[in-house]
């Protein structure tokens, strides 16, 4: 197809130079008019015109073409079509007759078919270009490439054949604000069990062992970390430096209350059961009472107390006491059971050896002291 149409172009063209080598035809002379003549009798003859030379025709000059403006001969006399369906598709440029994709041709939108308005763009090889810019509306499409003839068509995007299913312009969705990191024990205090949460993560100080998981916030991002407790770990937190306790003192009671000899009583020191005494009548002298008591210094004292009726069950009968006249001495051998010469006076004492003390016991300083026990068994 191509070639025969350039076979016909380039024969049109041949044509055109031959018509103008051809010498100008002279213009026809008009003919002389006939004259009559007689048939009978001598003829007069008619006198004729002198003929004149006919005249040298001037040949036209031939106009010479302008070799500024020479014209770009149509190679290819098919048209461009221009496919452009939805705003921002592909723009496709193909000819019309042979539908065969054309490459670098400027395809121009105007919108409201001005000038105002203009977008543009080249083909690729496949004949495609793309537009984003359009957006709905009138345009003048023109596609043009040299050696192709030019288009322009008119189309009104978003209606019609060029109609589009344009989605809605989506509603940018919220974004959350960013969790932040909180510590309640304000960092690495492995002294207080803390919690630290960041938005829906919650950790809490525990403990494995003697190590704590301590967790706690930095630049706002949550971290954990195990570290070793010196006195061990319990609930969440290091344990503090354990100080001693002291052992409780010892403290003598005395179930009566003191010296009172109308009631039995039991003097307890400490939570030993070998440090007690309990109020006794003794056998040798059933009137006389060994009562126990607590001296200022928390020590268990005794005193044998005579009393005015009789002993009985480790106190005296109701009665009144008769007082009992003092004993001057001047030795423990001065004094009866359990008394031992005090200041020149006989003071019943818990002992005064060691026989009148039980267990694992001895006599020292009146009182009985406990002793030890080693491998034989009493140090006493």
């Amino acid at each position: 197809m191509k070639y025969i149409l350039l076979f016909v172009f380039l024969s049109l063209i041949i044509a055109g130079c031959s018509q103008d080598k051809t010498q100008p035809t002279p213009e026809p002379q008009p003919a002389p008019a006939p004259q009559p003549s007689k048939i009978w009798g001598n003829a007069t003859p008619t006198p004729q015109p002198t003929p004149q030379p006919e005249p040298t025709p001037t040949p036209t000059p031939r106009p010479q073409p302008d070799p500024s403006a020479q014209p770009i001969p149509i190679i290819n006399e098919e048209w461009i079509s221009v496919f452009i369906l939805c705003p921002g598709d592909y723009v496709t440029v193909i000819a019309e007759d042979s539908f065969a994709p054309i490459a670098g041709a400027e395809v121009i939108a105007s919108k409201d078919c001005s000038n105002q308005y203009t977008f543009s763009t080249k083909t690729n090889n496949e004949g495609r270009g793309v537009l984003p810019e359009l957006q709905p509306g009138r345009y003048c499409i023109k596609a043009k490439k040299i050696g192709y003839l030019e288009i322009n068509k008119e189309v009104i995007l978003g209606s019609g054949q060029y109609s589009c299913n344009i989605p809605p312009t989506p509603t940018p969705t919220p974004q959350p604000e960013p969790a932040i990191c909180r510590d309640s024990d304000n960092g690495t205090d492995t002294r207080i069990r803390g919690t630290t949460t960041k938005g829906e993560i919650i950790r809490t100080d525990t403990c494995d062992g003697n190590r704590i998981l301590e967790y706690y916030c930095t630049d706002n991002d949550l971290y954990e970390i195990s570290q070793v407790c010196d006195y061990g770990c319990s609930d969440g937190r290091c344990n503090p430096e354990s100080t001693p306790t002291p052992p409780p003192a010892s403290t003598c009671t005395d179930s009566d209350g003191g010296k009172n000899y109308n009631v039995k009583g039991t003097v307890m020191k400490g939570t030993n059961e070998e440090d007690r005494a309990t109020d006794v009548c003794l056998t040798l002298d059933p009137t006389v009472l060994a009562e126990f008591y607590c001296d200022s210094a928390g020590n268990i004292r005794s005193e044998e107390y005579t009393c005015p009726n009789s002993c009985s069950d480790g106190s005296c009968t109701t009665g009144t006491p008769t007082p009992e006249p003092e004993d001057i001495c001047t030795t423990n051998n001065e004094c009866g059971y359990k008394k031992a010469c005090i200041n020149g006076k006989c003071e019943s004492v818990q002992c005064t050896t060691s026989s009148q003390c039980t267990g694992c016991k001895k006599c020292s300083g009146y009182s009985c002291v406990r002793c030890g026990y080693g491998p034989y068994g009493c140090t006493c």
